[in-house]
């Protein structure tokens, strides 16, 4: 009993010795230092244009909320973009093109990708019950260019999946679950991409030892 409580005391006496602070940590990416960003709408499929125009303005608020001031020129959708500049793709010429014509020094451009997968059906043992879940995935791509040079300065992707309807039946009856509107599932999916997709523009927080 004795040697625990000296143990307990010395534990107590290195606690009351020691604290810690939490630190700000700054975003990965400093937005401010490239300049003025141009930003060209997202793509998607072309039943989901809605979506890429929510998306993007998800995106650059994301952007503004976490580095306020930083000046963001949105340039409109890719097709326009292009043909504006006579080009066909984002090759490097083009990149310093579009730098050139909008004055930005840097560009902003993603890619939205839905499917539907495939029900998932399952079993229960002594076939007494059955499970259905239907559920939507979604892949959001970004990249950031520099105008000047046609260089990648950042890139990501991130991928979730939401549930769009659950069926269960067993003894007991039939029950259901999920989202009854896939298009609500595909904008909350999405949502929580764009999150995710931000998370380098923001600062942190982390607890130091001193």
């Amino acid at each position: 009993m004795t040697k625990k409580l000296g143990v307990l005391l010395v534990a107590l006496s290195f606690a009351a010795c020691s604290s810690s602070r939490m630190v700000q940590v700054p975003p990965r990416v400093d937005l401010a230092a490239l300049g003025t960003i141009g930003m060209i709408e997202f793509r998607s499929q072309a039943n989901h244009a809605d979506l890429s125009q929510q998306t993007n303005r998800q995106f650059l608020t994301q952007i503004q909320a976490a580095q306020p001031g930083v000046p963001v020129l949105e340039l409109g959708n890719e097709s326009r973009v292009l043909t504006a500049i006579g080009s066909q793709e984002l090759d490097p010429a083009t990149l310093r093109a579009i730098g050139e014509k909008h004055e930005v020094d840097a560009l902003i451009f993603g890619v939205l990708e839905a499917r539907e997968v495939k029900p998932k059906v399952g079993i229960g043992s002594g076939l007494g019950s059955l499970n259905a879940r239907a559920e939507i995935e979604g892949t959001l791509t970004a990249k950031m260019y520099d105008t000047h040079t046609g260089a990648t300065l950042w890139t990501c992707a991130t991928t979730d999946r939401r549930t769009i309807a659950s069926l269960s039946v067993s003894g007991g009856g039939v029950s259901g679950g999920g989202s009854a509107d896939a298009a609500d599932a595909r904008a909350d999916l999405f949502e929580e991409l764009v999150l995710r997709a931000t998370g380098d523009f923001r600062a942190s927080w982390m607890r130091v030892r001193e």
